[in-house]
Order: structure tokens, then sequence, then C-alpha cells
């Protein structure tokens, strides 16, 4: 295995700098043809320990994004020395390992915090071991400080056992003849290769001592690095070196036990399932992430990226829910498939609302929001590698049921010229014929477009002609602007006969955190989801219930408690584009749903743009590219804060200079 070492200057506080250095190393080892390139400690701002609020990668997102597409372009294996991190409240220095098709293979927060440089003071102490198989071989890292500690690297070394240790540091020049001493008392130790890279140069308060090392089982020196200049140094390792050496001298093995030291306060590592490993990556987290460590910075962020309902629960149903909860029937199991009182007033609310009938018993299924059925219908109906027709783009958390299920999935694109709806024509004839679910949802999120009559019609019939089952996703089914009340796909002759349709309390009635929805329609897919819902729930809290069942029956304050919604995100609506237009910024106006999706400035790209909005007028919108491929060149707009806020952030958008060169062109 070829294996190269970054050694490189770093700049204090400098992300942007930084990575680009960290590129320029990375095609540097791919040119000299490494198989594994590792990085230093803190590389990407340097120990900026009282700046964390302002450098440190939120979640880790954008680290592993530049480490998976470099690994990716340049076929390489990352070793990705460390960054500083926020998870949640909490800075943390942490270590990325990527493979070379762009897996994130480990990460790992430091567990020894060094004193000498105050890391203890402004950082979180890791609890867990990092092991992985790199290249084909069981390695271990740890990070600078740890190795002062060698029953913690024994304890990282002995899981596998692992044939290499990967240390990335940031270690001064004053002791920099320890660092050789310990990494070579490393290697001995756990006849391993030892792979080790310090930085060099200076900061405000350290001169680092480069020396970065390659040293074999026996403690020879490969490799030594110059103590100032920056260099990438190659060199090959031999693996069959360790097995003979471990032959001879079996330290990992006493009898016929693996030795594994075990140190008190310290958590086993335990290895996500390939099933959980291959789930994209969370995409409203890294947002909730990003907002979170900009108010925790003192700003004052207007939030317009979530799809977060902002309003009150109408007091009829917090009525029904009080009443209820004081009820002990209420504090007993549920039935496992929901309330028959709910089902019956789901079917009269789809009567009453779409003139569509349902059969409680068997058209009926009570979900714990609607979350959970889109998601697991996927693996309820199909099997292994069948094809799944998806929107692009799209609501996130169908490809999370995509991967649960391993099911193949096949863009629908959807563009703004065909009013963000599916052309069907445009479709493969092998994936129609192979598809066996199709998910829509109007009004849609992101894009706020509705369905028409004549859509939801060539719908059934594409799916009858290709025996597709139609999911249709109605979370926004109450808001339409201008008059236009959104369809159910429901309402359409035969729509029964081919798919079904999920609703939420979440948007209708400002439940969001109460977690109740329902499905409708085709029996046998009603069937398969309340046959997993018996295996994995049992149903939803009956107060919940007898609540949703209220909110649905008293159709007089149903009625008055929609028009009041539909009023007030229409002001909303209108207002923030009238405020945006005033400078240029022309919307895809929505026709329902309660987003707006705003086209980004030439020059920018929807991440792009959504750092620069956050970063510049603290407005949090959600980056379209989140949502498909195709939402790429948008950003979202939530219109779930007050108007005043709305225009706020419309104000400062304004005075970003990107749109002050816009007004001057006017």
């Amino acid at each position: 295995m070829k294996v190269a070492l970054a050694q490189i200057d770093i700049q204090l506080a400098d992300v942007d700098k930084n990575e680009q250095r960290i590129m320029q190393a990375v095609a540097q080892a791919a040119d000299q043809e490494a198989d594994v390139v590792v990085l230093p400690e803190m590389w990407n701002s340097g120990y900026a320990l009282q700046r964390l609020k302002e450098v440190a990668d939120v979640g880790g997102t954008r680290t592993k994004q530049l480490l998976q597409s470099l690994s990716k372009e340049y076929d390489i294996n990352i070793v990705g020395g460390s960054v500083a991190t926020l998870k949640g409240q909490e800075f943390y220095n942490t270590m990325y390992v990527v493979s070379n098709d762009g897996q994130c293979l480990s990460e790992y927060d430091k567990v020894h915090l060094i004193g000498l440089m105050h890391e203890d003071r402004y950082m979180t102490a890791g609890s867990h071991l990092n092991t992985f198989e790199l290249a084909g071989t069981p390695s271990a890292g740890v990070i600078c400080y740890d190795i002062r500690f060698p029953e913690w690297v024994r304890t990282n070394m002995a899981q596998i056992p692992a044939k290499v240790l990967y240390v990335v540091a940031q270690w001064p020049i004053q002791r920099i003849e320890q660092w050789q001493v310990m990494l070579q008392s490393r290697a001995i130790e756990n006849q391993a290769y030892v792979v080790a890279v310090n930085r060099v140069g200076a900061d405000d308060d350290n001169t680092f001592g480069g020396r970065s090392l390659v040293i074999d089982p026996l403690g020879h020196i490969m490799i030594k690095g110059s103590a100032e200049k920056e260099e990438i140094y190659v060199t090959d390792i031999d693996f069959a070196q360790i097995d003979n050496i471990r032959g001879q001298m079996p330290i990992f093995w006493i009898g016929n036990h693996i030795y594994i030291v075990k140190i008190r306060s310290m958590y086993m590592a335990f290895e996500k399932s390939e099933l959980l490993q291959n789930l994209p990556d969370q995409f409203f987290a890294h947002l909730v992430q990003k907002v979170n460590a900009k108010i925790a910075a003192g700003h004052d962020v207007i939030n317009l990226g979530q799809g977060n309902p902002d309003q009150p629960t109408p007091d009829y149903i917090l009525e029904a829910m009080h009443n209820s909860i004081s009820d002990p029937q209420s504090h007993k199991y549920a039935q496992f498939r929901g309330l028959p009182e709910l089902k019956s007033a789901i079917a009269d609310f789809y009567q009453d609302e779409y003139g569509v009938t349902l059969d409680p018993e068997t058209e009926v299924a009570i979900l714990g929001g609607s979350k959970i059925g889109l998601v697991e219908l996927i693996f309820s109906l199909t099997n292994p590698k069948d094809t799944v027709l998806l929107p692009n783009p799209g609501y996130p958390d169908y490809l999370s049921g995509a991967a649960l299920g391993q099911v193949k999935v096949v863009d629908l694109p959807l563009k703004a010229e065909n009013n963000f709806l599916p052309d069907y024509c445009q479709i493969n004839q092998q994936d129609k014929n192979n598809a066996k679910l199709m998910y829509l949802n109007y009004p849609n999120n992101p894009t706020g477009a509705i369905a028409t009559p004549a859509f939801y019609e060539e719908t059934v019939s594409f799916a009858k002609q290709y025996h597709i089952g139609v999911v249709s996703d109605l979370a926004y089914g109450a808001i339409g602007f201008d008059q236009q009340k959104p369809l159910s796909f429901l309402q359409t002759p035969h729509a029964k006969d081919v798919g079904i349709e999920f609703y939420t309390f979440s948007k209708t009635f400002n439940m969001a955190g109460w977690r109740i929805g329902f499905a409708v329609g085709n029996a046998d897919m009603i069937e398969a989801i309340n046959l997993i819902q018996d295996h994995l729930f049992v149903s939803v809290f009956p107060a919940i219930q007898h609540a949703a069942t209220v909110a649905l029956n008293n159709k007089s304050e149903r009625k008055i408690a929609i028009s009041k919604l539909q009023n007030l995100y229409q002001e909303r609506r209108d207002q923030f584009i009238a405020a945006v237009r005033e400078f240029g910024w022309e919307p895809i106006v929505p026709k329902g749903a309660f987003y707006i999706l705003m086209p980004v400035p030439a020059g920018y790209t929807s991440a792009s743009f959504t750092d620069l909005l956050l970063n510049e007028a603290d407005v949090a919108v959600a980056d379209a590219n989140g949502f498909g491929s195709l939402g790429e060149g948008y950003v979202r707009i939530g219109l779930t804060v007050e108007v005043k806020r709305l225009l706020e952030a419309a104000k400062r958008i304004r005075q970003l200079d990107v749109f002050n060169e816009i007004i001057k062109k006017r």
C-alpha cells in the first residue's frame, strides 16, 4: 500500500484558504499514485479555540462533503486529519476517514484533550474507539495528545487487530523529540505500522515541529519529514512484515483469547449495520445545526429554512385533548390499528372535503405522523432492487424509505417549464416496466406547485398501464392560494384502484409536534401499512387520537381554522413576494403549500447562496439542492414566521452586495 503524508502549514481561522491547501495536497498525493493520503490535525482552522463559534464546521457537513468529493475525484482513500466541529451545542476535535468511493468509514472525536493548549476549556472529549478498514487493511486512528496514553492506543489497535495506526497532530517543536520516541514505542508495542502527520508553521502561541513519520512494526523509521518544510512524503508499506512479526511474538493473543484492554468509562464500539450506513444524510438535522450554531453565537437569525408551523393548535382541539388526557382509559395501550371513531371521522372528512367514499375499516390507516407511513410503505410493498419513482426535487425523507427498502430510485423530474409536474413520456421504457411505486406530492414541497384534474387522470391511466402503485402525499392539502382548493388524488375516478394518499394534521391543524396522520385508499396498500405497524408500534396515544377525531368532526370549527390558516399564509406569501420584487428578486409564485422557491443570483450555487444569506444577512433558508439535483439554482423560503419578520428578512437580503448590483442596473 502506498501512503502519502501531507505535512503542510495551516492558516489560523482561515477555513477557505485551508480548504484550498487540502485540495492541493490531495491532488499532489494522487499525482504520486498514493492509495491513502493522511492530513494533519485541526487543518480547517488551526487551534483558533477562541473563535470556534466562527470557524467550527456544523455537524462536520462541509468537511465530509469536501473529503468525499476529493476521494471520488482522485480515487484515493483519505485519513482526513481532524477539524473543529460543532455538534449540538458542543465543540469537538473530529477525525473523518473516507474511502476512495466516497464512503465515510469513521467519525472520531478526540478523547484526550490537552490542557497546555487549553483545548479542554473549549472542546468536549469524545468517548468512542476509532477502528476501520481502509484500502483493505484493518486500521485505527488517534489524534495528537492521544498517543501519550498507550492503553488507549492498545484498546483501539486490539479491536480488529489493526495493522496501521494513523496519527494526526499539531505537535509543538519544543517537544518534537518526545513525538518521535512515543510513536516508535506505539509501533513496537502494537507490532504495527505508524503513519503520523504533523503540521509545520506557527500560530500566535506555538511553533509546530513537522517531522511527520512512517515507522515499521520494529520501530525503524522509514520516512522522517522536515521540521519546517511543507512537503508530501510518499512510501510503500509491506504488510507481510507484520504477519511475520506477529507470528513470532503474538502480543494480541493470550491462549485462545484476543487481548483487549478495557478502559473504565469508555464505551464499547458497535458498528452500525450496512442498512443504516447507507441511509442518506438527514437534510433537516444539518439545517437545524447550522442555524442553532448562529443563534448560539448571539445572532438574531430569521429562520425561513424549515417547514415547522408557527401557529398554535386551535383551542377546540386543545380542549378535546385536555378532556381525554384526564380519562384513565387514555392511559392504556391503544388499539393496534387505531380508534374506530377516528377512522370513521377520517372517512367522513374525505367525503365532506373531497367527495371520496372510504371504508373506515379497510381503507384507513392511523399513523404517528405521515412521515412514518411514507418511509415504511416502500419496504412494505417492494423487495430489494425493485424500482421506485421519486420526484426530483422532492421531500428528502422519501429517499430514507428507498434506502431502507434497498430499492432502485428513478427520478421523476419536476421542471418549471412543465409546472413542476412529471412528464411520464420522458421516463425510460424499462423503468416504466420495472417500477413498483411512484410518489407524488401536491401541493408540492419545495416548489409550491399544485396538481390539475387532467394530470391526475393521466396518472391513473399511466399507473394502470404499467401496474404502478401511486403514493400521493397530501401534507399541504389545506393550503391553497388565490381561491384554488388543492385536489385530492383520490377524487380522480378509479384512483383507489391504483393508489393511496397520506394526510397529516401537522400542517392543517398546526399539530406538528403531536405526531398524528393517516393514509387512505387502496385496501391492499392500507393492509400492508397496518401489518408493518402491528410489528413496529401500538398505534398512537389514545388522547391524541381523540383530539384528532374532534379536529375532524367539529365541522364548523374545522372550517374556521382552515380558512384562517389559508388567509394567513396567503398574506405572508403576498407580502414577501412584493418586498423582494422591489429589488429585482423574482420568485416562482406558489399556488399551494407554505413555501416560495427563489432563484439564486448568477455566480452562486444553491449551497453558496444559502451560506451567504446565513453568514451575512442572518437569514436561514433551505438549499433546494437538498431536495434533489433539480433543486440546484434555487433556495426555499418557508412562510412560517410573522409578516414583520418576513419583511425584515427581505430588507436584510436587499442590503447584500449582490442585490445592490441588480438594483443599480435597473
